[in-house]
């Protein structure tokens, strides 16, 4: 889904065997999905660029990938959302991305239950993550997490510097010409130089 003007409410529907996404939201779209279950895909639901997903009464079942991701400027609301078996993680945020997750639950998620990487960011509130394996959570100190319940490792890693651009010098200790070069005189490495011009095919007079 994804235009500047889209808008669309879905409630009561069931994805099922999906070879990319139950639901994916791009551009400047604003989509709102109520009791919607997605199984047996790659990813359950993802919102990018600057468009908007709210999740109400969502499940996520047994993707191979992730269960539900946010990505660019993407805004995502999520209220009693609930993911189970993820192959990878169950709630990621990118980039810029903005994460407003509450009453959710996350279980049996491969690698990790809820991942915030880049500058992505939000809130994690009165929230679960379950299981025997992998992290709870991985974040980058930008998401507030308010009462999470969880007995996995909840990691803070530090956030990407900025790496300003590399500057190349060029050094020279010689002239470099680029095409063909007639009647000219070259002084290097003197402190100071006095050139004189003689008459033509007469050796130059150079004093450093």
């Amino acid at each position: 889904m994804g235009n500047g003007g889209t808008t669309a409410d879905i409630t009561d529907a069931v994805f099922r065997d999906f070879d990319m996404s139950a639901a994916e939201v791009l551009g400047q779209s604003r989509v709102r999905l109520r009791n919607v279950s997605a199984e047996r895909g790659t990813l359950g639901f993802g919102v990018g660029e600057q468009a908007q997903l709210h999740l109400h009464d969502c499940t996520v079942k047994a993707v191979s990938r992730c269960g539900v991701i946010a990505f660019g400027k993407g805004r995502l609301v999520a209220r009693n959302l609930t993911v189970t078996g993820s192959g990878t993680l169950g709630l990621g945020g990118s980039d810029s991305a903005h994460l407003d997750v509450a009453d959710s639950e996350f279980t049996d998620c491969a690698v990790v239950g809820v991942s915030f990487g880049g500058r992505s960011g939000g809130r994690l509130a009165d929230c679960s993550v379950k299981g025997t394996r992998g992290d709870g959570v991985r974040h980058n100190g930008l998401v507030e997490l308010v009462s999470l319940r969880t007995s996995l490792p909840v990691v803070e890693q530090d956030t990407e510097p900025v790496v300003p651009p590399q500057t190349i010098v060029n050094h020279f200790n010689a002239p470099v010409f680029n095409a063909e070069v007639h009647g000219v005189q070259l002084a290097w490495n003197n402190n100071e130089a006095v050139q004189q011009q003689t008459g033509e095919g007469e050796t130059p007079d150079e004093r450093p």
